[in-house]
C-alpha cells in the first residue's frame, strides 16, 4: 500500500511541475509571438463553441480580456495533463510510460506552437479532447468485443471527437477524416457487427450533436468565405511546411512573408528520435513481428508520419484542390497544412507510451533511462525553441490589435 501512495504521490509531483512549466508564459504581460492571447475572439462577434462562451461570459462580467484568456488558458492546460495522463496510461497500461507520452504530448512543438505563436484558444481547447479521442479508438480496435464494458470505447470515441468539433471545426473535419481511414485500414475489425453498431452509432450522434455548428459552418463554404491568406492569394497547398522545418526538427525556413511564424511549427525531437528507433528496431529485424504490441507501434508510428507528411508541400494538396471545388472549399477551410500535426503528434505521444509500456517489462533501471530520454529530447526542443522566440521575434504584447485580425472577417472563431 505505501508503495502505491508513494508512486501516486510522486506523479502528482511530476504533473505539478508539468503543469508549472506550462503555465510559465502566463506569468507574463505578454507572449513572445503570439497574435494577441486569443483575444480577439472576445472583441467580434462571431459563433463560439460552448467551450469560448467561458472567457466571454467572463469578460462580459467585467473581467480584464487578458485575464479571462489566461485564466482559460490555464483550464486548458489543466485538462490536457490530466485528460493526457489518464488516457496514455490506460492505452500503455503503465502509469510511468502514460507519464512520458504525457510529456511528449503537453509540451510538443505544435502545442506550443498553438500556445505561444498563434494564440488560439479553439485549437488548444481541442488539446483537451484529442487523447479521449485517441482512447476511444484504442480501445474500439483493440478490446474483444465481448468485453463487458466495451461499448464505452463508443462513449470515449463520440466525447473525443464531440469535443473536438465544438473546440475548432477544421481539426475536427481532419479528426474525423482520420476514423474514415482507420476504418477503412482496419476494415476486417471495422465490419464485426458490434464494432461497425458502436462505430457507426457514435459518429451519428456526433453529427446530430453538432448540427448547430456545422450547419451554418457549411453554408458559410457555400458563400466562398475563405480565410485572410487566400483572399491575399496565397492558396492552401503554398501554406504547406518545407520538408526541412519537420526534420530540424521546429525551425525551417519562412515560408512567406504573411506567414513568417509558421517555422515554429514542426513534429518535434522526440517524434523524430522515435522515429528512429522504430526504423532501426524494424531494419535490423530483431523484434518478433507476430509480436501484437509491435504491429500496433507500427500502426501508429505509420499513422505519426503520414500525417506529418501531410503538412508539407509535397503533397498533392493542389492537385486534390483542382478535382472539384467543394475539395477545394473544404481545404480552404480547414485553413493550414500544419494542423495535420495535431493527429501525429496523438499518435506519436501513444506510440512513445507503448513503447514505455514495452520498455517496464525490462526493469526499472530500463524505464529510468527511457523516461531520462524523453526528458531531455523535450528539454532541448524546448530550449531551442523557446530560443527561437526569444531572440527571433518582436515581442507583441496581447492587448495590441494586429493587422491581420482588424482586415479579415472572421464569422467562426470555432474555425481559427
Amino acid at each position: 500500500m505505501k508503495r502505491w501512495n508513494r508512486r501516486h504521490k510522486n506523479i502528482l509531483f511530476v504533473l505539478l511541475v508539468l503543469l508549472a512549466f506550462l503555465s510559465m508564459p502566463l506569468y507574463l504581460d505578454y507572449l513572445p509571438a503570439a497574435e494577441r492571447l486569443g483575444i480577439y475572439f472576445l472583441e467580434t462577434e462571431g459563433i463560439r463553441g460552448p467551450f469560448l462562451w467561458v472567457p466571454a461570459l467572463l469578460c462580459r462580467g467585467g473581467m480584464e480580456a487578458q485575464t479571462c484568456c489566461k485564466l482559460y488558458i490555464f483550464l486548458v492546460n489543466l485538462g490536457g495533463l490530466l485528460a493526457s495522463f489518464y488516457c496514455f496510461s490506460q492505452v500503455a497500461r503503465n502509469c510511468y510510460a502514460g507519464l512520458a507520452a504525457t510529456f511528449c504530448y503537453c509540451f510538443s512543438v505544435y502545442y506550443v506552437y498553438v500556445y505561444m505563436v498563434r494564440g488560439s484558444l479553439g485549437e488548444m481547447t481541442a488539446f483537451v479532447f484529442l487523447p479521449i479521442y485517441g482512447l476511444g479508438l484504442w480501445r474500439l480496435y483493440t478490446w474483444e468485443t465481448g468485453s463487458k464494458d466495451y461499448w464505452k470505447s463508443g462513449v470515449l470515441l463520440m466525447l473525443g471527437l464531440l469535443g473536438i468539433w465544438l473546440s475548432c471545426v477544421p481539426l475536427g473535419f481532419i479528426f474525423s477524416g482520420f476514423v474514415l481511414l482507420i476504418a477503412l485500414v482496419l476494415a476486417p475489425r471495422t465490419f464485426r457487427k458490434k464494432t461497425f453498431l458502436i462505430l457507426a452509432g457514435s459518429c451519428i450522434a456526433v453529427a446530430v450533436l453538432t448540427l448547430g455548428i456545422t450547419v451554418p459552418y457549411a453554408k458559410s463554404v457555400l458563400a466562398g468565405g475563405v480565410y485572410a491568406d487566400a483572399a491575399l492569394g496565397i492558396g492552401f497547398a503554398s501554406r504547406g511546411l518545407p520538408l526541412s522545418q519537420l526534420l530540424l526538427p521546429f525551425q525551417g525556413n519562412a515560408i512567406n512573408e504573411v506567414q513568417d511564424h509558421n517555422r515554429y511549427a514542426g513534429l518535434g525531437l522526440v517524434f523524430l528520435v522515435l522515429a528512429g528507433i522504430w526504423v532501426a528496431d524494424a531494419l535490423l529485424g530483431r523484434t518478433n513481428r507476430n509480436d501484437g504490441l509491435w504491429r500496433r507501434i507500427c500502426f501508429l508510428m505509420g499513422l505519426c508520419i503520414f500525417s506529418a507528411f501531410l503538412c508539407t508541400g509535397i503533397f498533392p494538396w493542389r492537385w486534390l484542390a483542382g478535382i472539384h471545388w467543394s475539395l477545394n472549399a473544404l481545404l480552404e477551410h480547414i485553413g493550414y497544412p500544419w494542423r495535420f500535426l495535431a493527429p501525429a503528434v496523438l499518435a506519436g505521444s501513444m506510440a512513445v507510451g507503448l513503447y514505455g509500456g514495452r520498455i517496464w517489462k525490462r526493469g526499472k533501471k530500463a524505464m529510468g533511462l527511457f523516461l531520462a530520454g524523453v526528458t531531455v529530447c523535450n528539454v532541448l526542443s524546448g530550449i531551442y525553441l523557446m530560443d527561437s522566440l526569444l531572440y527571433t521575434t518582436e515581442p507583441n504584447r496581447s492587448y495590441q490589435v494586429q493587422e491581420r485580425y482588424q482586415d479579415a472577417e472572421y464569422v467562426f472563431y470555432i474555425s481559427e
